[in-house]
């Protein structure tokens, strides 16, 4: 039984413009869920991931952020709501999920949701061994709890393409059965929310 067991597998978000849910499952039964957030600068990606990290941590997950370039960062507003996040980083994350990914091949009970929290992710100058870490750490994280919630800056017409700024394999490993949410609205607010999910996209 996973450590989290009493959690709500499925943070809601909202409904769409036809009243469906939106939800993202970090706890769902088939995988543990990452989360990309994408929009343009004020459109409030960094208030959405601490908000999603903030419900994760009421429900006994444990979050970590990695640094972010952002002045308002997820970090900084998930304190404001009286949650920390201690900062880590990538070397850090894959000792964390191999770990994990060790425990679960011996029967160990699983560990608590660890959400990492990931501000700025297309800015970062990652060079091939950081990429190829970080792609590990997603990759494994599916399936040992560790969900990661990561924002990056697209116009519109990239989020319709979604052509994040990110390596191809990354990109691949953090929306790969996950959610991936689209900010359209100013001032911080989640109107004009669209989500892509595996196979569809709906606007709200």
């Amino acid at each position: 039984m996973h450590a989290n067991a009493t959690m709500n597998p499925y943070i809601p978000l909202g409904a769409t413009a036809e009243g469906l849910p939106v939800c993202w499952g970090p706890l769902a039964p088939e995988h543990t869920a990452h989360c990309l957030i994408a929009g343009t600068a004020g459109t409030g990606k960094s208030h959405l991931a601490a908000c999603l990290a903030a419900a994760a941590a009421a429900g006994g997950g444990r979050v970590a952020a990695l640094p972010g370039r952002s002045s308002l960062s997820a970090a900084h507003y998930l304190e404001q709501a009286g949650h920390a996040a201690p900062p880590t980083t990538l070397e850090q994350l894959q000792a964390e999920v191999e770990q994990r990914t060790a425990d679960r091949a011996v029967g160990k009970p699983a560990r608590e949701l660890m959400v990492v929290l990931t501000d700025d992710a297309d800015t970062w100058p990652l060079n091939g061994a950081e990429a190829a870490a970080f792609e590990h750490v997603a990759r494994l994280g599916r399936g040992t709890g560790v969900a990661v919630v990561a924002t990056v800056s697209a116009t519109p017409t990239r989020c319709r393409m979604g052509a994040y700024r990110l390596p191809p394999r990354l990109r691949e490993a953090l929306t790969s059965g996950g959610t991936v949410l689209h900010l359209s609205a100013p001032g911080r607010t989640c109107d004009g929310l669209s989500v892509r999910g595996p196979d569809t996209i709906r606007e709200a």
